[in-house]
């Protein structure tokens, strides 16, 4: 390494060993701050991908709706499912007839987390209380959702 010169107080200049305290303190002061800054980085990240990691997260649920009144359900099942925003797929579709009065509509629903299935069936008994007789409700399996 190499030692800086310097004048002396007659003029003269001369090779010194000069104490490398400042040279270490400097070096122990941006040792700390790279770590502080890099901690600070980390945190920062970490936060903005668990910000964004309950938009990936979801529930395959079927839900199963007996009815009297086949059309008039499945309308009301959609308005609630597109009120959500849920990506649904509509599985069976059974009309009603005069051997069974009952319908059945069955659909792949995937739910935010966040969302509770008791709360989204009073939805849908609430738009069609006279024609619907019972909301089911089953989980699938998912390879987001991990705490069944």
């Amino acid at each position: 390494m190499y030692s800086p010169l310097f004048l002396s107080n007659n003029g003269s200049t001369g090779a010194s060993i000069v104490s490398h305290r400042a040279e270490n303190t400097f070096g122990m002061i941006s040792k700390y701050l790279g770590s502080v800054i890099l901690s600070l980085f980390v945190l920062l990240s970490l936060a903005i991908l668990e910000y964004f990691e309950q938009s990936q997260v979801y529930r395959s649920m079927e839900v199963c709706v007996q009815t009297r009144n086949v059309d008039r359900t499945n309308d009301v099942l959609k308005q609630v499912f597109g009120r959500h925003k849920f990506d649904t797929e509509l599985r069976e579709l059974d009309r009603e007839d005069e051997e069974d009065p009952m319908g059945k509509i069955v659909y792949l629903v995937n739910l935010n987390t966040a969302v509770s299935t008791s709360r989204l069936s009073e939805e849908i008994f609430s738009g069609d209380r006279e024609n619907i007789d019972r909301v089911e409700w089953d989980q699938k399996d998912s390879n987001t959702y991990f705490y069944r």
